[in-house]
């Protein structure tokens, strides 16, 4: 008898639930990058979502957001609309299917008691706080990540066009790991279409997702280990700002031994991943590169902290 199409979602699901809490019949890329944590659990948020009962969409929430998206999208084009063409059109030249986004964007915390953003790349010593998976899609390039509003898939321009975006890097996977791409994609799309909602308790072990594990979990879905987790305790910069972690960590119930994945720098992290190789280096959002393909000259510190 034939598998229908519904019963071989679910059974890839299964095996993929499998293949992620055992990290059996995944590729793994050497690490050579610093402490990682042992054994670290993975699971796949959409096959633990399977056979839970979701809620029906809310249709006048539904249409709320379109609303307001759609407003925003006037705004954006209006203010930024120079912006938004340009980036679009650097985007269309230069990035492929899979090419992984690493975002330099401010955002806040605790009524903006906290500024998540410099504490996230302060404590993890990296330019970055937030990562993205492009996708070429009719002819131009989108982006899947997840936020606090849930996940995205956002044209290229739009997010570097944003007011929270201050800088990007690209890398690529390497020709040899190019394979692993497709279904890392449609992973991401497959958690765009549920829904699925912001891991706020950062964990590898529920049924949710936040950017750098979405990115980590839809390769290891496709067959690859891209990179490994980070343990809280042995992240590089916790001493920075020890009230604003011990806040997060007891509102999250976070443990000392648990693991993290995080954009990360060149030791540890997505960024460190062996497997990726650069495209584009650290570069100010506000204009794209330059047809050599970077700025005439790099931002400095400085620049970065006082873009609008």
């Amino acid at each position: 008898m034939t598998p229908t199409a519904s019963t071989r979602t679910v059974l890839r699901r299964v095996v993929l639930a499998f293949c992620l809490s055992i990290s059996a019949g995944c590729l793994t890329i050497p690490q050579d990058a610093g402490p990682i944590a042992s054994a670290p659990v993975f699971r796949d948020p959409l096959a633990m979502r399977g056979n839970v009962p979701q809620p029906e969409p809310n249709p006048l929430a539904s249409f709320s957001d379109t609303a307001l998206r759609s407003i925003d999208d006037s705004l954006l084009l209006m203010m930024r609309g120079d912006r938004v063409l340009a980036w679009d059109d650097w985007a269309r030249a230069n990035v492929r299917d899979g090419d992984i986004v690493f975002l330099q964007s401010r955002s806040n915390w605790m009524w903006g008691f906290i500024e998540l953003s410099r504490v996230t790349q302060d404590i993890t010593a990296s330019s970055y706080t937030h990562v993205a998976l492009a996708a070429i899609e009719d002819g131009n390039v989108v982006l899947y990540d997840i936020d606090t509003p849930g996940p995205g898939r956002t044209p290229f321009g739009k997010m570097m066009a944003d007011s929270q975006t201050a800088a990007l890097a690209v890398k690529r996977l390497r020709p040899e790991f190019q394979p692993y791409v497709p279904k890392a994609i449609q992973y991401c799309r497959e958690v765009y279409a549920a829904r699925l909602p912001f891991d706020k308790q950062l964990s590898l072990d529920n049924d949710q997702l936040y950017c750098a594990e979405l990115i980590e979990v839809a390769f290891r879905y496709s067959g690859l280990e891209l990179s490994q987790p980070t343990r809280w305790k042995d992240l590089p910069g916790l001493d920075k700002h020890p009230i604003a972690v011990s806040t997060i960590a007891w509102v999250n119930n976070t443990q000392p031994s648990e693991s993290v994945v995080v954009p990360g720098n060149e030791q540890i992290g997505i960024w460190a991943s062996p497997g990726l190789e650069l495209v584009l280096p650290l570069t100010d959002a506000r204009q794209p590169p330059t047809e050599n393909g970077l700025r005439e000259s790099q931002p400095t510190e400085r620049e970065l902290q006082s873009i609008e």
